[in-house]
């Protein structure tokens, strides 16, 4: 058996630094999740510097979980964002769910007179980014499976493409945000995310996200 300080020296000989351990504690700061039992699970409640997915079937709470935090964030003089791709946020069920609505940054498809205009997913994506930067405290995502890439709004939706399209899209995007989030290491950002059933599966399990 190879002694450690052998290796470790070999590979200082090759220009690779590790570190074996680390003796101070890695302190994550979390943001309430607007549940006791939900914050005792999580350990605190969100990460900031982190994605937190949180999926499930439609209609099956994920908005309300992600506005809850919303809500949180604002009791404690913090402020969220909410980038919101499917149009879905109303003044009024915000405020029902604890959101001051004045103090709220909403991303929506909107233009500038509020009118529905499509936008890109790589928009949104570029959107969040500049969030971050602006050390915004909590961004939710609502939802990751409705971004469109540029390339289908311009050609149309082909489905022998449009999975693997968005998965670029995604993977590019996603990469860049965890790198800024790293970064920064102010923001928690929850992306919501649809559960859906796969037809004709006869095995293993019969939904995606």
């Amino acid at each position: 058996m190879s002694e450690l300080k052998d290796i470790l020296s070999k590979l200082k000989k090759q220009g690779l630094n590790v570190v074996v351990s680390n003796e101070k504690e890695t302190v994550i700061e979390r943001i309430p999740s607007g549940s006791i039992g939900l914050d005792r699970i999580l350990g605190g409640g969100y990460p900031r510097g982190r994605i937190t997915e949180i999926y499930g079937e439609p209609s099956s709470g994920k908005s309300i979980m992600a506005y809850l935090a919303i809500s949180e964030v604002q009791k404690r003089g913090g402020v969220a964002a909410l980038v919101d791709v499917e149009n879905s946020y109303t003044r009024e069920w915000g405020i029902h769910l604890g959101i001051d609505p004045d103090k709220l940054i909403v991303v929506g498809a909107t233009d500038e007179e509020g009118l529905p205009a499509p936008k890109s997913g790589e928009t949104f994506l570029e959107n969040i980014v500049k969030l971050i930067e602006a050390d915004v405290d909590l961004i939710v995502l609502d939802s990751i499976s409705t971004l469109t890439p540029q390339v289908q709004i311009e050609k149309g939706l082909d489905e022998g493409s449009a999975i693997a399209d968005q998965a670029r899209m995604l993977s590019t995007g996603l990469r860049k945000i965890n790198n800024v989030l790293s970064a920064h290491n102010q923001t928690s950002l929850i992306v919501l995310n649809q559960v859906r059933s796969n037809p004709g599966v006869m095995f293993g399990k019969p939904n995606k996200s």
